[in-house]
Order: structure tokens, then sequence, then C-alpha cells
């Protein structure tokens, strides 16, 4: 019979049986097993790009990585056992509120301190400028980074959550709006998904080109 809204009941029993399982699923994962040793044996691969006395800048960005402080060690032990001076920077745009002080608090937050690595940490949001060479954005360049006889990047390379592309969210982008810094956080984020997509790399091959990348 119709109900009050005017649907049919049925007066039959109706059962509806479900059976719930517990599934994982096993992912492929390369595990190191001695990080130091391999971090090492990756950098004697480009042993012949530093100098006794070079002035090295390692640039740190704000990305979650796990044993960062660990990694960022090891290379500056490394350097050092080279005849290296490196010394850290902040490589992470405009985070850390834009600021000197913000910045190094990031770092500070992944226990990277001058104390705990062993060597010197300048924060600075100065940035030169590189030709522009015809590309529809400035390209810009930590000072510190420029003035340095070589720089290192650290940072982790993974998907973007926003856009696909031949390169996304990695060593190029640390590589132009890291080091960039706010300044060049601004230039590519104000053009949205394109910025990212199609300026980025295109800086990043400017920024290569200077050498200053080892």
């Amino acid at each position: 019979m119709p109900d009050e809204l005017g649907f049919q009941v049925i007066n039959s029993p109706l059962f509806l049986i479900m059976e719930v399982f517990k599934i994982r699923q096993q992912f492929s994962r390369p595990v190191i097993g001695n990080l130091e040793q391999e971090l090492i044996s990756r950098l004697e691969s480009q042993a012949g790009s530093v100098s006794v006395g070079a002035k090295i800048a390692v640039a740190v960005g704000s990305r979650g990585i796990q044993n960062l402080s660990t990694i960022v060690h090891v290379v500056i032990r490394y350097l050092k056992q080279k005849g290296a001076l490196p010394f850290i920077i902040p490589a992470m745009g405009s985070h850390g509120g834009a600021t000197v002080e913000g910045q190094a608090a990031l770092l500070g937050d992944y226990r990277i301190t001058e104390a705990a690595m062993e060597c010197p940490i300048r924060s600075d949001m100065d940035v030169i400028t590189l030709p522009q060479d015809g590309l529809e954005t400035p390209i810009y360049m930590d000072r510190l980074a420029f003035d340095s006889d070589g720089v290192v990047l650290i940072n982790r390379i993974k998907a973007h959550t926003d856009f696909q592309g031949s390169h996304e969210s990695g060593l190029v982008k640390m590589s132009v709006i890291g080091l960039g810094k706010e300044k060049q956080a601004f230039e590519i984020h104000r053009h949205g998904i394109r910025g990212l997509k199609e300026f980025v790399p295109q800086a990043a091959r400017k920024i290569l080109s200077s050498g200053k990348i080892l």
C-alpha cells in the first residue's frame, strides 16, 4: 500500500548480504641499506666538479624529506674532505614568510643548524638577474649561489599536485623557484599552471647554462 509520501511499500523481506575483506597492496620500494655510503658513492661520480678551496653553496629546500639532516651533513663532510669550503643556503622560494629569519627557522625545524651541520648557514633574500634571452619571465638567482664556485641542490623529486609535465616538482623547480627566492616565485606563479609547466623548464635551462649547478 502507498505510504504518506505516495511511495509503494512492499511488505516482503529483502536481504543484502555483504562480505568485507581486508586487502593490502604491496608497492615496490627500493631501500638504501647504507645511506651514507650510497651518498658518497653518488658524490664520487661528480668529484671532478669540486676543487680545493672552492666555495660551494649547498641548497636545501623546505620539503619534508626523510633523513634530510643526515643527507645534508654527509654532503657537507664530503665537500670538506675534498678541500672545499661549503656553506648552506635556503632554496625555498617564498616559503618561511619570504624572510631571512623565516627561512633559516624552517631549516632549523629540520635540525639543520650551523652547530649540527658544522658549517655556516647563509640566509639571504637578495637575488641577481640572469639574461632573459627572449623568455616571457625574468630569471633570478640567489646572489650567494651565483657568487659561489658551485651549487649542490638537495631536494626530492615528486609529482606535482596540479599538473602533469616533463618536469613537475623536483630539482628543476628548485633550481628556478627555490634559488630564485620570492621574486622568482612571484614571477612564475602569477602565470598559474602555465608558469609552472612551461616557464620553469625554460628558466632551468638558462640557469644550468650558467655553469653554477654542480
